[in-house]
């Protein structure tokens, strides 16, 4: 076992995908789990299974307001938090486009919500970490972050962003008892995957369920050791369970 029972983790973007895939598996390691997305239809069907281990808000993570009234919510209610996970992403494009082709809007619609709501919903809760000297963050990146591509500004300029700001604060946070991962989950059957690369066969893309194991791992104490790197679901092959 991981032995997340009654640890308090923080999931974005957990109403489908990779999100929802992580709250359900850590919820069903007995932890509790606050979740958010834009929309929360699918998030109050997670409280309606697992009640009280849930807390669900709508939140909007290019507004800073509705990213401090998330947080203070969950601080409120658990007093601190033990991890979190940044999964929320978005293209900032309705489909891939040339750099030159994108609108100043749409580089900051992906800046917003892959890096600058990352930032601040760490800054909210990382005090809460710090102050007992333990805590995990994991921050859901992409391979187009190190190996650009034609169409993905947006979204790649964003996530290598969101890499570098990870690296600094492994490196800040090392003496404070706080982890600070980097999790590429490779090419998933999702929502985000399809509206870029409509084109793919969903039967040779990862299932969101296989990508959200290495990040419970590193979740878990498990972990220890691997902050400051960027690691692959590929690195972690078939053997992350919860066994």
């Amino acid at each position: 076992m991981l032995n997340l029972k009654d640890r308090r983790f923080v999931v974005t973007g957990a109403s489908r995908g990779l999100g929802l895939a992580v709250a359900r598996a850590l919820l069903s390691e007995g932890a509790l789990v606050a979740v958010c997305s834009r929309s929360t239809d699918d998030l109050k069907r997670l409280y309606s299974h697992y009640g009280e281990q849930v807390i669900y808000s709508e939140v909007n993570l290019e507004d800073q307001r509705s990213i401090e009234v998330f947080g203070s919510t969950i601080l409120d209610k658990w007093s601190w938090v033990d991890g979190l996970v940044n999964n929320a992403s978005t293209l900032g494009v309705r489909r891939l486009k040339f750099l030159m082709d994108s609108s100043y809007g749409e580089l900051e619609e992906a800046l917003r919500v892959n890096y600058l709501g990352a930032f601040k919903l760490i800054s909210v809760l990382l005090p809460s970490m710090v102050a007992r000297r333990r805590g995990v963050i994991v921050n859901v990146t992409s391979d187009v972050a190190v190996k650009p591509e034609a169409g993905w500004g947006a979204y790649a300029a964003s996530k290598a962003a969101l890499e570098c700001m990870s690296y600094i604060l492994a490196a800040e946070l090392r003496g404070f008892g706080v982890r600070v991962h980097l999790y590429d989950p490779g090419d998933m059957d999702t929502e985000l995957h399809r509206r870029a690369l409509p084109e793919d066969d969903p039967d040779e893309l990862l299932k969101p369920e296989y990508s959200a194991k290495p990040i419970v791992y590193l979740l878990s104490e498990a972990g220890m050791g691997l902050s400051g790197r960027r690691l692959s679901v590929h690195e972690f092959g078939d053997g992350i369970n919860s066994e």
